[in-house]
């Protein structure tokens, strides 16, 4: 999912998305710590990225009154960041944009199209991609991307309602793209896209809403993270997919809820960020090939939410976000498990970390 777009589609998602934002995660070698997320100052939403814990703002033209970044990448010296905003004057609109380097850049979409979405971003050579969607004529959904800022439409089979484009990565010469589609019955299920070429993803007969949030390839293998809600345990159930076979990922008993967010691949090993709710409580976990994690958090806090994961050499970082004992959320990390948080300005209200990497 894309995490925290303040008020994107609806208000809620705050709490709830395209990185590894929700994003696809990335596997570097080791240098600068780079965190995509925002902050709330004087009841608006601000996107920032933080590198090594120091927090820069991301500029945003005058009337924008809102913005998120969800995912970043970085390449040599240049920092690329996905985002979406709103206008003060379309308020019930919203926008995607870029910022490379500190520079914003709204993305382009056809005419008449009344909202759109960024999701995850990665660099590949010299090309930059971005998964998302847009709505036109009639309010339908339509997944995209966007390569070199240039959109590209996404098909999907008749029938189709609504479909999103969460997450993308690079292989080679191919394309891959993650998300789901709406059913005429509003029933969600997972599906990527090869080169563009749609592909639904198995789920059990019990699932009615799946989704994937996350895709990662390595050699001739496709890892794809999501999540299906179980009709007849009536909970969200977090999964990986591997070449389309579908793997539960496992949690202690008693959860009542999993999420997975983000994968990444580094060698072997598989690395999924996520959380789960057991015994009441949440928790911010990753599984390394499958095997679960706790990331602790202070004392005294909750409601923690692992959402991307990077990997350099033998160090795991993750993103994420807390409630601290006043109840307000908070952005943060952890590095090899050990909880870290994201200053920001004195005053600030909630702040949120959407994606990691790690670059020069």
């Amino acid at each position: 999912m894309r995490k925290h777009l303040f008020t994107f589609y609806s208000l809620f998602l705050l709490f709830a998305f395209f990185s590894c934002s929700k994003a696809q995660g990335q596997s570097t070698s080791r240098g600068s710590i780079y965190v995509a997320g925002g902050y709330n100052r004087s009841n608006t939403t601000i996107a920032c990225v933080w590198k090594d814990g120091v927090m820069q703002e991301l500029s945003t033209p005058v009337g924008v009154s809102k913005s998120s970044a969800i995912s970043i990448a970085v390449s040599g010296s240049n920092v690329f960041v996905s985002g979406n905003f709103n206008n003060y004057s379309t308020s019930s609109r919203d926008f995607a944009c870029i910022w490379k380097d500190g520079v914003f850049q709204e993305l382009a979409v056809p005419f008449g199209t009344t909202n759109r979405g960024a999701g995850s971003i990665v660099v590949s050579g010299s090309n930059v991609y971005i998964a998302g969607d847009y709505v036109k004529g009639g309010a339908v959904r339509t997944p995209c991307y966007w390569k070199d800022g240039i959109m590209q439409e996404l098909r999907t089979p008749a029938g189709v309602r609504h479909a999103y484009a969460e997450s993308i990565a690079i292989s080679g010469s191919n394309v891959y793209a993650s998300g789901y589609y709406v059913n005429s019955n509003d029933y969600d299920f997972p599906c990527i896209w090869k080169d563009g070429v749609f592909q639904e993803l198995n789920t059990p007969k019990e699932a009615r809403y799946s989704r994937t949030v996350s895709i990662a390839v390595s050699g001739s293998n496709v890892y794809v993270a999501g999540n299906y809600f179980h009709d007849e345990d009536y909970k969200d159930i977090a999964c990986v997919w591997v070449n389309g076979v579908m793997q539960k990922l496992s949690v202690p008993y008693n959860t009542t809820n999993s999420e997975a967010e983000c994968i990444t691949v580094s060698g072997s090993n598989v690395y999924v960020a996520g959380s789960y709710y057991s015994n009441g409580k949440r928790s911010a976990c990753i599984w390394v090939n499958g095997k679960l994690q706790d990331l602790s958090i202070p004392e005294g806090s909750g409601m923690p939410s692992a959402d991307s994961i990077a990997i350099s050499g033998s160090d795991v970082y993750v993103s994420g976000t807390y409630e601290n004992s006043n109840g307000i959320m908070c952005a943060c990390i952890w590095v090899n498990g050990k909880h870290q948080n994201l200053s920001v300005p004195e005053g600030s209200g909630y702040s949120f970390a959407n994606s990691i990497t790690i670059g020069r």
